[in-house]
């Protein structure tokens, strides 16, 4: 989501245009409309941004994700990101609109952000009925939906078991957050410990911000903490926490209208932290309008006051109440709290089919095109459903039969028999170290002969997207296969459906350091069974866990066929290097941690190791290089670029590329250099080895699983701890391993000088993959484990 390196363009061109405000679509990615929004000068809160098909109303959301880009930018607090979740469901609506979209801020100053195309137009519009076309307009999202819902298999109603998820819920100090999942949130983001209302300021406003409508778990005690009273004229705690200033906590019915319309929804908890009190005072109808037909409660006047459409209907009329009252309905599609603020009886009445059609049925066929079938209660009702809110209780289904609020549980559970063995959960659509490992999972499931199902899951994964072909939606499934690092466990659980009760759960983790994360401890209590890749893995977390720790290993991708020669060649001339050149060659993801893979220690080794060979280069391969934002790692790469402008011997290269061209790329070098701190596996060096590559690697971690001696030029390291700036979630006395330099410089002399030598390790290498490493050797690893699992239930 970092966009810093464009950032200062994208802001003259915004500066321009803004009238008032500022902002810019960064792009589609992850399956979300990313940009940001704000106002040009300081203050106003948050602001609204509203989705166009011409002038009719898509969706909104509000633009208060924080970013570190648009902090370190000055714009504000950095709190201005915004994203659409692109659902098939909005996709949709934005084709019948014409499939070109403008993004416009709610609020004053009321700009444009930006126009792009998101979907192929799909037939015209409705004609204008007798409804007024500014109404029409404001309410087209809603119909769209209603319209794309009724078309979706019924959910059954059924409530998830929720079975291990009472687990995020477990109390815990104040001080650690107060919960389980609050606990683990302070491990991952490094919070200290001390006051809980920081914490349930930072948990509302930062992290359910960050979590773009996903509900984030609460537990039923905190809710009621949050909903008691705390502030003048019984505002709640959860009201007071969240106001910039003790200035904006006010004594009135504007404080309540502005939580419960704005600032709730801001957070996305509008399911849990409006209390009774301040439903029923929205809900009241003012005693000027009381005994007229279709009477408007207070909420219904004053959101009519910020609409302009809702506003030119004119109440003095039946008509203009009733369609008030209708559009509330309309509007509940995407936000169900509204419900909660009309007055007693409304609901039914506008839903009441005892004459025939209903009024609302009838409010939405006047908005659809002819011959638009009659919207029945249940089809309204299952068109809530699927935005969380159960109608016939009048309760959201976020809400667990504990009390508990919880994503998982207003997803309906997936239907039907168990008829999957074996379901992967992983980021299969990046390109990074985890989304392959997870690609070659299921390769290797496939052959074990064992039903799969591939679930595309990559919350909070940064990595560039390559597409998930051949996924799907969570089914049941005997046995759960989750390819997250621990860190991200919790949230597969907190925002899946809730397959997991009932399953045998597994998660197959990839760790650096020398004992498991503080934030890996509820991901490990979620689960059945852990696996890895080696004995390193092992080592790690059989003695954290009372569970069982199994080595079940991972394979190599296929290798194409690649001519070396002309692979050579082709790195020769990219880089303008002399075709007798001797070429090392390393690679890594900047998001995988620059001190980690350690490309200075690499850098220096070379330099020292060839301070007057003008025949030999070095390649740095790199991807996210421009969108890494922590100082320590910047510093490493200007070190970096510092030799760059000292050894023009030294070439870097920033650039996501499919696995064919990196391969060819890798294949055309005459050595593969790690010199890592630290890694969980080591795809490149696998990779290196199955295209008969040598390897210089440090001998450490988890690459030792298929590096030795004869297979490697291994570069000995000593244990050293661990910097907290150095890695993610570093404690005190947590280690890796320190490449020894004078070993570094011998062993790439040694590659350099001994062909021989090279050939037979890179020979030796080669032969090791293909017998113990090839997606059939492991696949039977995977094979013979499950089936034993299986068999067990």
């Amino acid at each position: 989501m970092t966009i810093w390196p464009r950032l200062q363009g994208r802001l003259s061109t915004a500066l321009g245009r803004a009238r008032g405000g500022l902002g810019h679509i960064d792009g589609r990615s992850g399956g979300q409309l990313l940009g940001w929004a704000a106002r040009s000068g300081a203050g106003g809160g948050a602001l609204r941004v509203g989705m166009f098909g011409g002038r009719r109303f898509l969706a909104g959301t509000v633009a208060n994700i924080f970013r570190g880009d648009l902090a370190e930018a000055g714009i504000g607090d950095g709190h201005h990101g915004f994203a659409f979740a692109l659902t098939p469901e909005l996709l949709s609506a934005a084709a019948r609109a014409g499939g070109m979209v403008t993004l416009r801020a709610l609020d004053p100053p009321g700009h444009e952000i930006g126009s792009l195309p998101l979907a192929a137009p799909a037939g015209a519009p409705p004609p204008r009925g007798q409804v007024p076309a500014a109404l029409q307009d404001r309410l087209f999202g809603a119909m769209a939906a209603l319209s794309f819902r009724r078309e979706l298999p019924m959910p059954d109603g059924a409530a998830p078991a929720l079975e291990p998820h009472a687990l995020l819920f477990e109390p815990r100090d104040p001080a650690r957050g107060g919960f389980a999942y609050g606990a683990y949130l302070r491990d991952r983001f490094g919070l200290p410990d001390g006051d809980g209302r920081d914490f349930l300021r930072w948990y509302l406003r930062h992290y359910a911000g960050l979590r773009n409508g996903l509900r984030v778990p609460i537990p039923a005690r905190m809710i009621a903490e949050l909903n008691a009273p705390a502030g003048p004229g019984g505002l709640s705690l959860a009201t007071c926490l969240l106001q910039d200033s003790p200035a904006e906590v006010e004594e009135d019915f504007e404080a309540i209208y502005r939580w419960a319309a704005r600032q709730v929804r801001a957070i996305h908890c509008a399911d849990c932290l409006v209390p009774d009190r301040y439903a029923d005072g929205l809900a009241g109808v003012p005693a000027e309008w009381q005994g007229r037909d279709w009477a408007p409660s207070r909420y219904m006047l004053r959101l009519r006051a910020d609409e302009p459409a809702l506003a030119a209907l004119d109440l003095s009329t039946h008509t203009g109440r009733r369609w008030l009252a209708l559009s509330m309905l309309a509007l509940a599609v995407a936000d169900p709290c509204t419900l909660r603020y009309l007055p007693a009886g409304l609901i039914e009445r506008a839903l009441d089919e005892r004459a025939g059609e209903s009024p609302f049925s009838a409010f939405v066929r006047a908005q659809s095109v002819p011959g638009a079938p009659v919207l029945t209660r249940a089809d309204y009702a299952a068109a809530l459903r699927l935005s969380g809110y159960d109608l016939d209780r009048g309760r959201f289904a976020s809400l667990t039969a504990a009390g508990d609020r919880l994503e998982a549980a207003a997803l309906p559970p997936a239907p039907g028999p168990v008829e999957t063995d074996v379901q992967i959960i992983g980021p299969f659509g990046k390109s990074s170290g985890l989304g392959q490992a997870a690609r070659l999972s299921a390769l290797m499931l496939d052959k074990t002969g064992l039903r799969i199902n591939r679930v595309d899951f990559d919350l909070d994964n940064p990595a560039p997207d390559q597409g998930a072909a051949g996924t799907g939606p969570c089914r049941r499934a005997r046995v759960n296969l989750i390819h997250l690092n621990a860190e991200s466990v919790p949230l597969a659980f907190a925002y899946l459906p809730d397959v997991f009760s009932g399953a045998y759960n597994i998660g197959y983790f990839f760790w650096e350091l020398d004992s498991p994360a503080d934030c890996h401890r509820l991901g490990m209590g979620l689960l059945d069974e852990i696996w890895v890749s080696g004995d390193y893995g092992v080592e790690i977390y059989r003695p954290a866990t009372g569970r069982p720790v199994t080595n079940v290993g991972m394979c190599v991708a296929e290798m194409p066929e690649v001519d070396r020669a002309q692979a050579r060649a082709g790195l020769r001339a990219r880089f303008g290097f002399a075709r007798d050149s001797f070429v090392f060659f390393l690679s890594f993801d900047s998001f995988s941690f620059v001190r980690r893979k350690n490309p200075a220690g690499a850098v220096r080794a070379f330099r020292d190791a060839f301070p007057n060979d003008p025949g030999v280069r070095l390649v740095i391969k790199t991807q996210n290089r421009r969108r890494i934002s922590d100082p320590a790692h910047r510093a490493e790469w200007d070190g970096i670029e510092a030799a760059m402008r000292a050894d023009p011997r030294i070439a870097v290269l920033d650039e996501t590329m499919d696995h064919a061209a990196l391969w060819h790329l890798m294949a055309g070098c005459d050595a593969y250099l790690s010199l890592h701190r630290s890694e969980g596996w080591g795809f490149g060096m696998i990779e290196a080895m199955a295209l008969r590559v040598p390897v210089v690697c440090t001998a450490y971690s988890g690459n030792m699983a298929f590096c030795n001696d004869d297979t490697a030029f291994l570069v000995g390291a000593s244990p050293v701890e661990a910097a907290p700036g150095d890695y993610i979630f570093v404690r005190p006395g947590q280690c890796w391993g320190e490449p020894d330099h004078a070993q570094a410089v011998a062993q790439l002399r040694a590659v350099r000088g001994d062909a021989a030598l090279r050939d037979a390790r890179a020979g030796a290498a080669w032969c090791n993959v293909q017998d113990r490493f090839a997606a059939d050797a492991v696949a039977g690893r995977y094979a013979a484990r499950l089936r034993r699992i299986l068999e067990g239930r």
